[in-house]
């Protein structure tokens, strides 16, 4: 199901379209934040991630940059997030980047990854795009299901 969200004006970095896109993403999936396994959260800046934290209520507003620095976003932290190290190490390919972050969730659940990339046994990823100076977010949850 996709959703539009209006746009509205934001005062603060957690009244954004990223907090309507993860509300209405949770909310249709069933999910909260404590079910997520890791997060490939679209990250062009350093403070984008921290932003994107605070907004999708992995904590709260002012806490992002404590839980960052506090190593909970690493590979074996509470929250791994940008897994394959992220636009700012990887790649920010324009447009083509837009796929990047789902088809990073997509090989993360799957367990292909190399071994020192790899979030052991992720049953739940959040991915996100945004752009314009977040006036537009793009959420998504994926997940891996047992085989019926």
């Amino acid at each position: 199901m996709v959703r539009q969200i209006p746009r509205r004006s934001h005062s603060s970095r957690t009244t954004s379209p990223c907090v309507s896109g993860a509300k209405a993403t949770f909310e249709q999936s069933g999910l909260g934040p404590k079910d997520v396994d890791f997060a490939e959260l679209y990250d062009p800046f350093s403070f984008e991630i921290i932003r994107q934290l605070e907004a999708f209520g992995f904590c709260g507003e002012g806490e992002g940059g404590d839980f960052v620095m506090n190593g909970r976003i690493r590979i074996g932290g509470e929250l791994p997030v940008a897994t394959n190290g992220g636009t700012m190490s990887f790649s920010h390919a324009g447009v083509a980047q837009l796929l990047q972050k789902p088809l990073n969730a997509v090989l993360q659940l799957r367990g292909e990854l190399p071994p020192q990339l790899t979030v052991p046994d992720a049953k739940v990823a959040l991915a996100t795009n945004g752009g314009s100076g977040a006036l537009f977010c793009d959420v998504m949850a994926l997940g891996k299901e047992p085989v019926r």
